[in-house]
């Protein structure tokens, strides 16, 4: 009765399990979504499906978890579960708050029609609309807290290969996990119990490891652990950020050359940290990071900076440091805030994209692309922003430094679709089918030759191809997100997801008000 206890402290103290606890629980190797982790990562990614966030009473998720799989009845009553469309709430004819229990959810007379309503689509092959999304969450939700309070983890590897759960191994290795519990308990009481703790863990480890070859190094699971608490791409715009305002109070205060050296060190470490985040994620998978939404986000900031870098090396202007920092701290938080949107989860590759040659001339060159774009998007901004400054000549210098940008953007865009053709009949046997995400790559080419050429041949000039450029930007969104989480259509299904509509609406919206802004500024001028 004292270990339930204290266990239902874990639903209303302020008492906080130290981070060895988790992080010693964290490292038990479990195979999950089709590829084996660290009990930590499990942990972080289950919390954050079913409760929406990566803590539970600013308890680690690794401690939380862990107290599903020893203490299940406990659980049931816990406002945990994450619903936050308000139909799916009224649906379901429950209360108007963000969190229920288990027991609530599964007691509504209406979840199996909803559920079977979903299936049907599903079985159809019908698109699903936000809506039925959102119900697909919540029956992952239920399927996988369901899971875990019965038992149903693979912590031991089979002689078959596979993983099962711990009830079903031998009485050795039942026991040794039964320290591990018992170690726990006593943990919960007595913080001195850490070293028994941790004796029964690594006890545990090296008893199923001798179950099979293939079992994870510790080296491994280690580096894994550390990924997820490091959080090194928050570390890379908090720095991006800082060089954002040592920029932008050199280009305020021009004689303060010490706010440029401060701007350019803070530049250079969220790089730093950038690549770091990325070696870590290649490390841990064996694949370039750019194969879902989440990695191309990280990626896009990481060779905005890169580019910027090169362009630099050669003009030596500082607009294009400003420019790429400024893309590194969208990027990276929307990547941070959105973990359900822009999932982080390092899930094994589709059977598509198996390859990492093609992952990386296809699917890196045109990330790339968006990279570059991106840049030349806020270059167009910065000079659009000088020109409601009336400072004319500088908005004329910025012009060209888009434009060298925009081409970069153009040649990687080309390069990388072409090359998707030629992988498109390597994989499906033929180069072009205008699969949407074809058709809208195609679109966004066509719209930035257009404003090159315009450029070149003097129809538009500096203010005109700014505009034009920023404008076009708007293609490569809907390439980029569009696609792949509105129209949700075609071949390239993997890349496919929910959300954020309102963040990207948001978004768009402030840029045509301030292109708007501007092009009636430059009209009544005139």
């Amino acid at each position: 009765m004292k270990f339930i206890f204290l266990l239902l402290l874990l639903f209303n103290t302020n008492i906080v399990f130290g981070n060895d606890v988790s992080s010693l629980l964290g490292k038990i190797p479990i195979q999950a979504g089709g590829r084996i982790k660290p009990f930590d990562t499990f942990a972080r990614e289950s919390l954050r499906l079913i409760h929406g966030k990566s803590e539970y009473n600013n308890q680690a998720s690794s401690v939380v978890v862990f107290t599903w799989l020893l203490a299940p009845s406990q659980w049931y009553d816990v406002e945990l579960i994450e619903i936050s469309r308000h139909d799916l709430k009224k649906n379901l004819n429950l209360a108007e708050k963000k969190y229920f229990s288990l027991n609530e959810i599964t007691n509504s007379s209406r979840l199996s029609l909803i559920i079977g309503e979903l299936q049907n689509k599903i079985d159809t092959n019908e698109k699903l609309d936000n809506y039925q999304k959102a119900v697909q969450r919540l029956d992952s939700q239920l399927i996988l807290f369901n899971s875990i309070l019965s038992g149903n983890m693979a912590f031991v590897p089979s002689e078959k290969g596979d993983w099962m759960p711990i009830a079903g191994s031998d009485e050795e290795t039942l026991g040794a996990f039964s320290k591990i519990v018992e170690g726990f308990s006593k943990y919960l009481q007595d913080e001195t119990y850490y070293q028994n703790l941790e004796d029964h863990v690594e006890y545990f480890i090296s008893l199923v490891s001798l179950k099979t070859s293939s079992y994870p190094s510790n080296k491994i699971i280690q580096a894994e652990v550390h990924y997820n608490s490091f959080h090194p791409f928050r570390w890379s715009y908090i720095f991006y950020l800082l060089a954002t305002i040592f920029f932008l109070l050199y280009f305020s205060v021009k004689s303060k050359k010490q706010f440029l050296l401060c701007a350019w060190s803070f530049l250079a470490l969220g790089f730093l940290f950038n690549t770091y985040g990325f070696l870590l994620r290649i490390y841990l998978t064996g694949r370039p990071p750019v194969s879902n939404m989440y990695e191309s986000v990280i990626c896009v900031s990481w060779g905005s900076v890169f580019f910027a870098g090169i362009f630099e090396f050669f003009k030596r202007v500082n607009y294009f440091a400003l420019a790429s920092v400024l893309v590194g701290v969208v990027c990276l938080i929307t990547a941070d805030i959105a973990p359900v949107v822009l999932d982080p989860s390092l899930e094994p590759l589709q059977p598509v994209l198996r390859s990492n040659l093609w992952l990386i001339v296809h699917v890196m060159t045109i990330t790339l692309a968006y990279s570059a774009f991106f840049l030349s998007f806020i270059l167009s901004d910065i000079g659009l922003w000088f020109y409601l400054k009336k400072k004319k000549s500088q908005m004329m210098n910025i012009a060209g430094f888009t434009y060298r940008a925009t081409q970069l953007g153009v040649v990687l865009l080309i390069a990388g679709t072409v090359l998707g053709g030629v992988w498109a009949d390597y994989s499906w046997g033929r180069f072009w089918g205008w699969d949407p995400k074809e058709t809208w790559a195609l679109i966004a080419i066509l719209g930035y030759i257009a404003v090159l050429h315009s450029r070149l041949v003097g129809w538009i000039r500096g203010f005109g191809f700014l505009v034009t450029n920023s404008f076009c930007f708007l293609l490569i969104i809907m390439a980029w997100y569009g696609v792949n989480y509105i129209l949700g259509a075609g071949l390239h299904s993997y890349g496919f997801g929910g959300g954020g509509v309102g963040y990207v609406t948001a978004f768009v919206s402030v840029q045509l008000i301030y292109l708007s802004l501007a092009l009636s500024y430059r009209y009544s001028n005139r």
